[in-house]
């Protein structure tokens, strides 16, 4: 009685592929899966924002960076807030809008405030882009995630042998 043979070629390109994907590579993936995410969001929150122009929208960015403890990458749309009232880069006022204020005095003979009611512009482009409470988003990055993943490891086992 004859046993059949049958050899799996290329198991063992893809087991060192698995273990190996060097930091660049997983910096990449990683990159590549969050960096549309945060621009989405910054993109909403631009077009949510109550002013056409202005320092406001101006402000309303993405920054990525290597982050050294915890996650290896991060990408944030972010608002830049400036150092002080005088700095033109920066919309130290953007809590102000999105969460309504009270005025100082303006606009009374007794001097009583008024409440500027709020312009929210930060929080739908949030839940449009990531979901309540943030799910959607964590899910799409796992997704694109997986997916660069699975495309690397495609590229590296070689094709139509078993």
């Amino acid at each position: 009685m004859a046993k059949d043979k049958f050899e799996i070629v290329g198991f063992d390109q893809f087991q060192k592929a698995v273990v190996d994907i060097s930091k660049r590579i997983q910096n990449t993936i990683v990159k590549d899966a969050l960096n549309p995410i945060s621009d989405a969001m910054a993109a909403r929150a631009k077009s949510n924002a109550p002013v056409d122009k202005g320092r406001l929208r101006s402000a309303i960015d993405v920054r990525q960076r290597f982050v050294k403890r915890g996650a290896v990458y991060s990408s944030d749309a972010f608002v830049e807030g400036g150092v002080s009232r005088q700095d033109p880069f920066g919309a130290f006022y953007a809590h102000m809008v999105e969460f309504g204020h009270k005025t100082r005095g303006a606009g009374t003979v007794f001097g009583s405030s008024s409440f500027v009611f709020p312009q929210p512009f930060w929080e739908p482009a949030f839940v449009s882009t990531y979901g309540p409470g943030g799910a959607a988003g964590l899910q799409k990055a796992r997704t694109s995630i997986s997916n660069a993943i699975l495309s690397r490891l495609n590229n590296t086992v070689p094709k139509g042998k078993i």
